[in-house]
This record gives structure tokens, sequence and C-alpha cells, in this order.
């Protein structure tokens, strides 16, 4: 037995040694879990995540003069759950800030944050830019604070914003222009409208300075023009059409199906809700088309429910 005991020890000490690398320092004696949690984060199926997390439309609203009244009229008409995100970019003098983030908690539910470096960004929020700077926009969907760049005497933060907002976000890229003076904005709304984004513009009728209105429809790159409220009113139906949708489109349909069974429960007998805990996906199966007709014409009474749910299953 002690003989079986001194072997044992040997095989497992050979399995412990490791091999020094001559003029290396001192190895770790364990591993840290923090060092796994981190090559684990690293993972191709990590990075995948947040490429599909950061896969939401982005709304970047510029103006100048005049502007502030009609950005607060935007979100006082703009729905809480858009499942987009909103950059807010101003000309602001460089040694003073800006009033928006107060304005705006005021005006929406949403929350309003001023930007930092490397700040990432979430739909349902609303981001503000900080003075004397230009906002970039990286491939993990971080918001980059970058130094402030004249061009001919000019600052120009709508335009800068707005490439690099279509460089990285293509057909996922909005770009709105409110009241201002100047042309800040047309450039950056020709590069949206050239990567498939959508381009809108306050109605220069409805604005106190209509020149960054004006010079934007000149350009011929804007989608619509519109007062604040229709500029809410079409941002909220862009959030609810189908190809935005389709990004999250399995939690849709997943939710979508729940609702479909808690409402079948809610009129089933008790002898049906076994056909109830089928798997969704195999409910899923079905046309729209017939499903539809199925639930919403001819679904009154609890016989068709039971026929109708039998054919399913005969499926």
């Amino acid at each position: 037995m002690a003989k079986k005991k001194k072997s044992m020890k040997k095989q497992t000490s050979r399995k412990i040694s490791v091999r020094k690398v001559p003029g290396a320092g001192p190895l770790p004696e364990k591993v840290r879990p923090q060092a796994v949690r981190r090559a684990k984060s690293s993972s191709p199926a990590s990075h995948q995540k947040q490429s599909e997390r950061a896969n939401f439309p982005i709304a970047a609203i510029g103006f100048s003069a005049g502007g502030l009244q009609a950005l607060k009229d935007v979100f006082s008409y703009l729905p809480v759950e858009t499942g987009m995100a909103f950059v807010i970019i101003q000309h602001l003098d460089p040694k003073h800030g800006s009033m928006s983030r107060e304005i705006l908690s005021r005006s929406t539910k949403m929350p309003v944050i001023v930007i930092e470096e490397g700040m990432r960004v979430r739909p349902n929020h609303v981001y503000v830019i900080p003075p004397n700077c230009n906002l970039g926009l990286s491939d993990g969907g971080r918001l980059q604070i970058l130094p402030r760049a004249e061009t001919r005497g000019q600052h120009m933060p709508l335009d800068f914003f707005f490439r690099r907002l279509a460089e990285e976000r293509k057909s996922q890229a909005i770009g709105v222009v409110l009241s201002g003076t100047a042309s800040d904005g047309t450039q950056g709304l020709i590069a949206i409208k050239n990567e498939g984004g959508i381009t809108l513009v306050q109605d220069p009728r409805t604005s106190k300075f209509d020149g960054m209105p004006r010079s934007a429809i000149a350009s011929g790159a804007v989608d619509l023009i519109c007062p604040p409220k229709g500029i809410a009113a079409e941002l909220a139906r862009i959030a609810r059409h189908s190809y935005v949708a389709s990004r999250t489109g399995k939690k849709i349909r997943l939710l979508l199906m729940r609702s479909l069974k808690a409402w079948l429960r809610f009129f089933l007998s008790f002898e049906l809700i076994q056909v109830l805990t089928l798997p969704i996906t195999k409910i899923a199966r079905f046309k729209d088309a017939w499903l539809e007709e199925c639930c919403f014409k001819r679904l009154r009474t609890s016989r068709n429910m039971r026929t109708i749910l039998k054919k399913i299953l005969a499926r």
C-alpha cells in the first residue's frame, strides 16, 4: 500500500510539473479566474454578440441658432421606446456648455447624457455633445471626443459626425437638421443619403433661422421636410417599420407568439391547454396570412378555436 501511495504521488507530481523556459520569470501558481473571463470575453462569439447589440439605428439631430425649441418639440412628441439612439449635435461656444441636457430632461423620459470619451451608444438613450469638440463613432458603437477642427474659419460639427455616422451605420444612419444659420449639415446629409440612410429636415417656414434647412433642401438629399411634430412622427414610424424591426426580429416574433398563446389561453377551455404547451417554433411555421385570418376573423367562438387548433396539431 505504501508503494502504491508513493507511485500515485509521483504521477500527480508529473502532471503538475511545468517545463521552465531559461531566462523566464517565475510561473504563476494558480490560474486566475479573471484571466479566464477576459479570454472568454475576447472570443469571436463575444464579438459577435457585441455587434448584434450594436445593430440598431442611430439618429443624429443637429441644429444651431433657434433650434433648441424645435428640439424640445421633437422629443415632446417622440415615444420613449423607439429602439434607436439619439445623438444631439449643437453649435456651441467653445467656453460655454449647452442647456440641451436640462431642457431635454423635461421633455422626454429617456436618459439624457452628456457624452464622455468611449461611451457606448445604447438604444432609447439621448446623448448630448460637449462644448469645443467634434464627435466620432467607432465600429464598436462607442462615441469618440475628437479635437475641434476649423474648416474655412467655420466649425462644422454636424458634417463631421454625420459623415462618421454614415460610414459606420450605413442604412441605419438617420440625419436630422433643425433650425440654424449657414450650411452645416448639408454635406453630412449627402453622405448619409449615399450610404442608404434616412434624412429629415425641419420645414424652413417653422424654423427661426432657415439657413441650414434651406441649404440641406437645395442639395436634393432630403427625404422628408416637415415641422418638429412631423419629424417626431416620422422617427416613430421608422422605428415601427419592418426593415428596422427585422434587426430584432427574433425577439419580436417571440413576444408576439407569447402574446398569442396568452390570448388563446384566456379563451380556451382547460381541456385544450395542453395544445398551448407546444414549442413556439412549431406554431410559427405557418404563414402569417393564415394565422392572421384564423386568429382575427374566425376565432370568435370556442368551437372555432378548437377546430383551428386541431388543424394546427394535424399539420
